[in-house]
């Protein structure tokens, strides 16, 4: 029986972007702050050094270029112990307006 899981890039509806723009916002009682390292209209990776549990839901702002963006997430992965590169949380969007979904687009042509 093959027990192998699907790398995270396999599972991706949509490609990331790299990016490294400033993130502010919050979860329950955690106010998150950071860097957007990569981007999708489908997903974030967020830089912090604040935790939010798995299922938790998250608001942020963030610019990209002049655009401003406003994002309602779910976290689906958090990654904080010694042996990872970029201490963070993988966010899974859920809701954001027409308009922001076409600047995350724009980032991958």
């Amino acid at each position: 029986m093959d027990t192998t899981f699907p790398t995270a890039d396999a599972r991706r509806q949509r490609p990331r972007t790299a990016c490294n723009a400033l993130f502010w916002g919050g979860a329950d009682s955690v106010t998150l702050t950071g860097r957007v390292l990569d981007a999708s209209p489908g997903g974030l990776f967020l830089k912090t050094r604040k935790s939010v549990p798995v299922g938790g839901r998250v608001h942020l702002e963030f610019k990209l270029g002049s655009d401003a963006l406003s994002v309602v997430g779910e976290v689906r992965w958090v990654a904080n112990s010694e042996e990872v590169a970029e201490r963070g949380l993988g966010i899974r969007i859920l809701r954001l307006s027409s308009f922001d979904s076409q600047v995350l687009a724009r980032l991958s042509h």
